[in-house]
């Protein structure tokens, strides 16, 4: 299975943007990006929403198990 690093290096490539030039949209050091692409320490929610923005991709896909669709709510009548 496929981690949100994997994924993260991934995307970059699909879109030809280099670490450098992500590390540039994001505020991250192309250091730190090459350690979560190589799996070596964990990415925290801030920087993986400034890379899902940056990527152009929804952050909650980069979770195994998504659900792309969400439940339908009731909606309850409320009585007086």
């Amino acid at each position: 299975m496929a981690t949100i690093g994997d994924k993260i290096r991934e995307l970059r490539l699909k879109r030809g943007i280099s670490q450098e030039k992500l590390g540039d949209s994001t505020g991250i050091s192309q250091s730190y990006l090459s350690d979560i692409e190589l799996n070596k320490g964990n990415v925290d929610a801030e920087d993986l929403w400034k890379i899902a923005t940056a990527l152009d991709f929804p952050i909650w896909q980069f979770y195994p198990g998504y659900r792309s669709e969400l439940p339908q709510r009731r909606h309850h009548e409320i009585r007086d």
